[in-house]
């Protein structure tokens, strides 16, 4: 058989690979054969500048369909969606890391920054994808375009071309490239959305061509095809290229699928981007291509003022009321539950006795971090000042820096196991015991993860939650809503057990653990704040019911 690929590189790796694969499973050799692309010909111009669609596919795919080669190797983000008569997408080979990989000059480096960049950073990057998001997470970098292949791109970074490049981590990792002297940071998927099948190799055949579908069949990785088929069909739907500013990635979660998507718009502050949860597929993508093309994915928008309920107390839920026009959202704010003191007051008085032991402190959210400053109050001790800080969200580390306390790592990501990963990567993380005050009712993921990292929490409980008084008759009192957001997964259990809920109605959730609940309650597609603050809820509720 003849192998079709591009001559770069990671295109003769990635092609090497498949070649191994084919006589190690199917029996097949096969013979490389390169063809230059029009990417490869034209290593200045833009993709906005050159014409057309598939510049690094549409040779090889000619070379296909005029039976110069049998089967071709392609990167699947450089796939076109829609692919020529006669041609289909015969196999899908090993996924490497998906995400996104940011390379910076040590001088350049801000880890208090979002991204990790300095101030009016010079990153380089052609994708449309990365750009629409850099501009919307850092509107103070100076983006410029960078072409040519990763060695090329590395080297320009190197003699001090940029401060900074963005380029795919399966490259780098594929290629085994040299990274000394470059800080590397992988770009969470929740902060920085990756292409549509980043990291995965893709084998485009002729349809009709059996014998060559039997050998990529037998080499094909079938648990990636659920996932791709949701990153990629948005995309289908949305009629986009490479041109398109849009990032999907997409998660199975059990017994249902996340999908998390990005749309860069003409209005770099304002993208469409969004997390959605549910058991079936073909629901996710239609609600999902009715959002991003500014369509009420809700049911049919009712007649002004829409009835929103958000869980949280009247006093803490300023910013997301703040956030809805009162003209067109009439919101509910219901206090569902409070906190109480709980936990081992034994273990209470040992850890204010002993703060001296930790080297950092942990915190998830705002109550814990209150919850444990009375703590502190109450026994007369202060934070000793060798003690560094770790927060969980924006909300999380205002009240930090309320106490007066340093902040000295922030993130956004709310997973347990990639939180656990992304602070076990920071350069001043340490082996001793991490406090972490948290509720009764916190998960144990992070410890978890973090334990599989090298890391040990000390859980410190805090605090309990238990239903507000006045929950019963106000839920009962209150007209039906058209949706619902929920702050946390107690929220959902409280609510939920003093009235019933219509399971069509949108629901929108704080973070991962609040749609799990939702999604067990019934519901069969569940919306989830990219930000996990109030103001990242309210901008899931004007995307369900935009202007």
């Amino acid at each position: 058989m003849k192998l079709g690929t591009r001559g770069s590189d990671l295109a003769l790796w990635q092609a090497r690979l498949v070649r191994a694969l084919l006589l190690q499973k199917a029996g097949v050799d096969a013979e490389l054969v390169i063809i230059k692309t029009q990417g490869d010909r034209d290593q200045v111009a833009t993709f906005d500048k050159m014409e057309g669609k598939g510049f690094f596919t549409k040779e090889l795919e000619e070379s296909l369909l005029n039976h110069s080669i049998d089967l071709a190797v392609h990167s699947l983000k450089d796939l076109q969606t829609q692919m020529p008569e006669g041609l289909a997408l015969g196999g899908l080979i090993e996924r490497a890391d998906r995400r996104d990989l940011m390379l910076i000059r040590p001088e350049a480096v801000d880890d208090l920054q979002l991204l990790h960049l300095r101030n009016g950073a010079t990153v380089g990057t052609t994708s449309a994808r990365r750009v629409a998001q850099l501009r919307f997470l850092r509107s103070d970098l100076n983006v410029i375009p960078l072409r040519g292949n990763v060695p090329t791109r590395l080297r320009k970074l190197r003699n001090g071309e940029f401060d900074a490049i963005v380029v795919a981590s399966a490259g780098v990792e594929r290629l085994q490239l040299p990274l000394d002297g470059i800080k590397a940071y992988r770009l969470h998927e929740s902060v920085f959305v990756p292409a549509p099948g980043q990291g995965a190799l893709a084998v485009q055949i002729r349809r009709e061509d059996s014998v060559v579908r039997d050998a990529v069949t037998s080499i094909s990785d079938a648990g990636l095809a659920d996932l791709i088929w949701l990153e990629r069909e948005v995309l289908r739907r949305l009629e986009g290229g490479c041109l398109l500013p849009l990032g999907t990635c997409a998660d199975s979660v059990g017994n249902y699928f996340r999908l998390r998507a990005f749309l860069g718009t003409g209005e770099p502050r304002k993208p469409r981007r969004f997390v959605i949860a549910g058991k079936h597929k073909e629901t996710i993508v239609a609600q999902a291509v009715s959002y991003l093309h500014g369509i009420a994915a809700a049911p049919p928008e009712p007649a002004a003022p829409i009835r929103i309920w958000i869980t949280r107390e009247p006093a803490r839920a300023d910013e997301f009321c703040a956030d809805c026009d009162p003209a067109r959202f009439d919101v509910a704010a219901i206090p569902v539950f409070y906190a109480i003191r709980a936990g081992s007051r034994e273990q209470q008085v040992q850890v204010m006795a002993n703060l001296g032991q930790y080297q950092w402190a942990f915190f998830t959210s705002q109550t814990t971090v209150s919850e444990f400053a009375d703590l502190l109050r109450e026994a007369g001790v202060t934070l000793p000042p060798q003690i560094r800080i770790a927060a969980v969200g924006n909300r999380t580390a205002r009240a930090i820096k309320h106490q007066g306390w340093r902040l000295d790592f922030i993130s956004e990501v709310a997973d347990a196991l990639s939180l656990g990963e992304q602070f076990a990567a920071h350069p001043d993380a340490t082996s001793g015991p991490i406090l972490f005050p948290c509720g009764a009712k916190a998960s144990a993921d992070l410890e978890a993860t973090a334990s599989e990292s090298g890391l040990r929490l000390d859980r410190l409980v805090c605090y309990d939650t238990v239903e507000h008084p006045d929950l019963p008759q106000t839920v009962m009192a209150l007209p039906e809503p058209h949706a619902v957001v929920f702050t946390s997964p107690s929220a959902a259990k409280f609510l939920m057990a003093r009235r019933a809920l219509p399971t069509h109605i949108p629901v929108v959730s704080i973070g991962p653990s609040t749609t799990d609940a939702l999604i067990a309650a019934g519901f069969p597609i569940v919306w989830e704040a990219v930000d996990r603050s109030l103001k990242g809820l309210a901008e899931v509720v004007h995307g369900l019911y935009p202007d």
